[in-house]
């Protein structure tokens, strides 16, 4: 076999491994039902206390977003050259960091954040979408023998009360505050004082703003994202 045909047989599998793609189904608003955990017990979301609506809200260009028990996270889907529909990497995955209102939801929490974070790199996932018992589709997002995330598609209007409940802290503060929710990079953040003044901040992936230079009072904080506007009250000793 000569060079050049060589070459175009290399390039054309290559070119059929590169595209493969993912379920368009994939591409959806997914509530969180169950946890499994290789020898434990299935986890059901319905168990925590006080209750839950943990999600994933899945993009057509595969990154994803979501809420656990009190912490919202960011991240995305990779399909990796040559695997198949079933297989998909997480490449990218932060949450906010708050302490919940009970044990329950601390723990079914990090049980749900360490499956979508697992500090490995190159996991390979599988997932599958299939017909649940109740006939709604279920999806199954796993790995290993005995790890996987069960979800069914929930309804959820991500521009109400799922979403991630904005919060700053330390409130009083002295020198900075931080804004507990994962916000996108065009977000608009802006500080109104009491007598006026106006000052936009700079979106700082952290979610830590520096106030130290602005004079002891009272502040209005207004976030603007895609999603909703959010306002609250900053106090600067």
């Amino acid at each position: 076999m000569n060079k050049l045909l060589l070459t175009v047989i290399v390039i054309g599998l290559w070119g059929n491994a590169a595209a493969q793609d993912y379920d368009p189904e994939l591409v959806n608003t997914w509530g969180l039902i169950a946890i499994d955990r290789d020898l434990l017990p299935t986890a059901y979301t319905e168990d925590v206390s006080p209750a839950i609506t943990p999600y994933l809200k899945v993009n057509s260009d595969l990154s994803f977003e979501g809420f656990g028990a009190c912490n919202s996270f960011t991240g995305s889907f990779s399909v990796g050259v040559g695997t198949g529909l079933e297989s998909i990497f997480i490449p990218e995955f932060s949450a906010t960091d708050n302490t919940c209102d009970s044990e329950s939801q601390n723990n079914y929490e990090d049980a749900y954040f360490w499956q979508l974070n697992l500090p490995v790199p190159l996991l390979e996932y599988e997932y599958s979408i299939t017909t649940g018992s109740d006939g709604e589709p279920l999806l199954t997002l796993g790995f290993g023998s005995g790890f996987y995330l069960y979800f069914t598609p929930t309804t959820l209007n991500v521009n109400e009360q799922r979403l991630s409940p904005i919060k700053v802290y330390p409130n009083p503060t002295s020198d900075y505050f931080v804004i507990n929710k994962a916000l996108a990079a065009d977000s608009e953040i802006k500080l109104y004082s009491l007598s006026g003044m106006q000052r936009k901040l700079t979106y700082n992936p952290s979610g830590q703003y520096d106030i130290s230079a602005l004079a002891s009072g009272v502040y209005f904080l207004e976030i603007t994202t895609s999603k909703e506007v959010f306002t609250t009250k900053v106090v600067k000793r």
